[in-house]
Order: C-alpha cells, then structure tokens, then sequence
C-alpha cells in the first residue's frame, strides 16, 4: 500500500513494550506530563532529536488515507538533508520542532514545540538523557 510504501521510504518505525527500559527513557524524555495516552505516534528529526509531530492512533489506523495526509504533509513540509534551523528561526517563524543530535544528548526540546508536555530549553527541571536512535538492522526497525 502507499502508507506502507512511505513509511518504509520516509520513516523509522521504533515499537517497545512501555516497561522495556528504551521505552521508559523515551517517555520520560518526550511525554513526561503525557503518558496516559499510549500507544504513541511520534515523528523525531533525526537531526536534532525534537518532537515534530504527534498523531492520534486511534485515528492513524482506522484511516490510511487520513494518514497518508499527515505523511505526505509532513514530509512536505519538512527536509531533513537539509541542516536544523537556528532556535532564534522556530521562535520567530513558528516552524515545527525537529530532533536532537547525538552530541548533545541531554538537551531538551525547545520551547516552541508544538506539543504540550516538551520541557522548556530553559527549564531548572533536569531532563534525562535523549534516547539513542535504534541501530540500523534492529529487528524492529522498518
């Protein structure tokens, strides 16, 4: 299928069990105020480490066609070959957030995040560490 097609081409599909430890610093790092609503659909930059988007699940899979939509949007509006805007860009032009870079781990998202319960770049709350991306060929890598 084309959501099939485009999440292979476009996306990495990243699924744990929510006791795992992986899932666990996951949740502690990206949903801290908003774990009640698993599962999750999350979209990471791989550039930066931010939250992008977050999807309903209930709504991504009872229409493949909704979620082609906020795919293809999504990978419209967004080209990760290209490098992260500046903070000062995402204040000043309310772009989506993207992800966190390997080099600096235990940075949090930024303010400008879409989403609510993302900490503050600012925040005195001590954020644990980034997850690590999952490894090329992991068995539960698309």
């Amino acid at each position: 299928s084309m959501v099939q097609d485009l999440l292979k081409t476009g996306f990495i599909l990243w699924q744990r069990s929510k006791e795992e430890p992986e899932a666990v610093q996951y949740l502690n790092y990206y949903c801290k105020d908003d774990q009640a609503s698993l599962p999750l659909i999350h979209v990471l930059d791989p550039r930066t480490g931010r939250k992008c988007e977050q999807w309903d699940v209930a709504k991504f899979s009872k229409d493949p066609v909704e979620a082609l939509q906020k795919m293809t949007d999504f990978t419209d509006r967004y080209d990760f070959d290209k490098p992260p805007p500046s903070r000062r860009h995402h204040r000043h032009s309310g772009a989506a957030s993207s992800q966190q870079s390997s080099s600096s781990p235990s940075s949090p998202p930024s303010s400008d995040a879409p989403l609510d319960g993302v900490l503050s770049a600012a925040s005195a709350v001590e954020v644990p560490p980034m997850p690590s991306l999952p490894a090329e060929g992991d068995k539960d890598v698309v």
